[in-house]
């Protein structure tokens, strides 16, 4: 076997999670290739020195505590900052939506007005019904769409 492809799997030989022919194979090999031996022997001592490594136990409130000794230290008056910097994100995220929808309307209708010229040359075709599925005809009655809907809704409540 390569020595890349065992130093890969050394973490799974020492766990014991490789299957028995990839077992034997890791084995054979690390008899006789020294320094994929000794990468092994380090993996070993510093998983040993993380499994005497004691985690301490945390309260239940530990988190709620912090957090609220956060919103102490930061007081009142950054609450309404938050709510601003919250609506210009969102600002800044629908300027830049809006003007990938434009750069997107502009290509689709590049493509439409080629298709449309190329089509002219070898065919008399009905321009209206080419029109009839450019994009933004189509967003067109998405929203004629919506606005029935939400008509439909408001005359419901």
């Amino acid at each position: 076997m390569d020595c890349t492809i065992i130093r890969l799997n050394l973490e799974l030989f020492e766990k014991g999670e490789l299957d028995e022919q990839r077992q034997k194979g890791m084995e054979e090999h690390l008899r006789m290739c020294p320094q994929c031996a000794e990468e092994l022997k380090e993996i070993q001592t510093i998983n040993a020195l993380l499994d005497k490594i004691e985690i301490p136990q945390l309260p239940d409130n530990f988190t709620m505590n912090i957090m609220n000794k956060i919103n102490k230290l930061q007081g009142t008056t950054n609450k309404t900052t938050n709510h601003w910097q919250n609506f210009r994100k969102w600002g800044i995220s629908f300027v830049a939506a809006g003007f990938i929808m434009l750069l997107l309307n502009f290509t689709s209708l590049g493509t439409t007005i080629a298709t449309l010229s190329t089509n002219l040359e070898y065919k008399p075709i009905n321009i209206n019904k080419i029109m009839e599925y450019s994009p933004a005809s189509l967003l067109n009655k998405g929203l004629e769409q919506l606005n029935l809907h939400r008509e439909n809704m408001e005359n419901r409540g």
